[in-house]
Formats: C-alpha cells, sequence, structure tokens
C-alpha cells in the first residue's frame, strides 16, 4: 500500500480478529464477473466461508524494516500524490501514472513499468458493473493467474518484448491507495 501518512498514524500496533470470506474447501473453482455476466450467469459462483482469522497493522513493521516485496509480498510506501482528485479518468492517466510508475521503479529497480489500469472502489457509492467507482471485493482474492498475468505482459506489450520480457522475470504489482481515510471494508 501506498499512502500520504506518517510512520505515527494513531492505529494499535496490536492484532486484531477479523471475519475473512474464504472459498470454502471443496467448492468449484470461483467465478466473479466485474461486468454484467452473460445471460443466465450469476455475477458470483463459488462457496465461500467465513473465517476468523488474526490481522496486524503493518506499519510497526514497515517502520522496523520488516517489510519488503521480496519477502513479504508487500511493502508499505509512504508517498503524498501530487492529485488529489481522482474523479477524471484522464487526468488519473496523465498525472497519476507516472507518479505510480515512480514508485515502482524506485520499489523494485525494474527497468521497465507498464501501468495498465485502475479500479476506484467506494463502499457507499460504488457499484458493481460500473467502471467509474466500483464496490470493495468483499473475499479473499488474487487479481491474477498463472494463465493471466503472462497473458497481461502480452495485452500491453509489443509481441517480440513480451515474450523476450516472459523468459525472464516479470511481475504484477498492485498499488494500492486509500483516497480518505479508510473507515470500513479495508
Amino acid at each position: 500500500p501506498v499512502d500520504g501518512a506518517d510512520a505515527g498514524d494513531a492505529i494499535p500496533s496490536g492484532v486484531i480478529e477479523a471475519e475473512l470470506n474464504f472459498v470454502a474447501r471443496g467448492s468449484t473453482r470461483p467465478v466473479s464477473f466485474t461486468f454484467e455476466p452473460p445471460p443466465g450467469e450469476p455475477w458470483n459462483s463459488g462457496d465461500y466461508e467465513v473465517r476468523r482469522v488474526p490481522v496486524r497493522n503493518a506499519r510497526p513493521l514497515a517502520a522496523l524494516g520488516d517489510l519488503s516485496l521480496d519477502r513479504s509480498g508487500f511493502e508499505r510506501v509512504v508517498r503524498p500524490s501530487a492529485l488529489h482528485d481522482f474523479s477524471d479518468d484522464a487526468v488519473i492517466r496523465e498525472s497519476y501514472y507516472p507518479e505510480a510508475s515512480a514508485i515502482l521503479r524506485e520499489v523494485t529497480g525494474a527497468g521497465r513499468i507498464v501501468v495498465f489500469d485502475h479500479t476506484l472502489r467506494d463502499s457507499e457509492q460504488g457499484a458493481r458493473g460500473t467502471p467509474q467507482l466500483r464496490e470493495p471485493v468483499r473475499r479473499v482474492h488474487n487479481d491474477q493467474t498463472f494463465e493471466s498475468g503472462p497473458r497481461r505482459v502480452r495485452d500491453h506489450l509489443p509481441p517480440e518484448e513480451a515474450e523476450r520480457r516472459l523468459k525472464g522475470r516479470f511481475a504484477i504489482i498492485n498499488l494500492w491507495r486509500p483516497l480518505d481515510p479508510v473507515a470500513q471494508l479495508p
């Protein structure tokens, strides 16, 4: 996560228990449509179960330097954005995408960064199937698979470059930034 907050945020450093929705053991492979599903198909499939899991505040760990992409799979980076109004897609692409690229280049050392999309989520005003402002995802999930990851590379790079890069190391990284204090559904 990237945010503009200081390490001195007034958030407890302890552990809390939270209820998260996981795919139930033995459930069929879940499918979740982002936009209107084909006729007769539900928006979501699969069976889910609620599990209570411990959740730790990452801020103290980040302050100690105990989090990194390589070691933890995520990292907390504090970088205030020059963009304050995220309501215009064109402005986001023109202004924020270069900011995001700079952050990722700094954190990863990558020689090539391709920002390929963004999603704005709001638990009060977001709606399913609305590309401008979507609701939060209420299930534990990942955004890429072993098939979709390489497909993304091929979708966003020229064919020769994509095939060359797929022979080496590449990563798809979600850069998440709260636009307002997160009060629910973090």
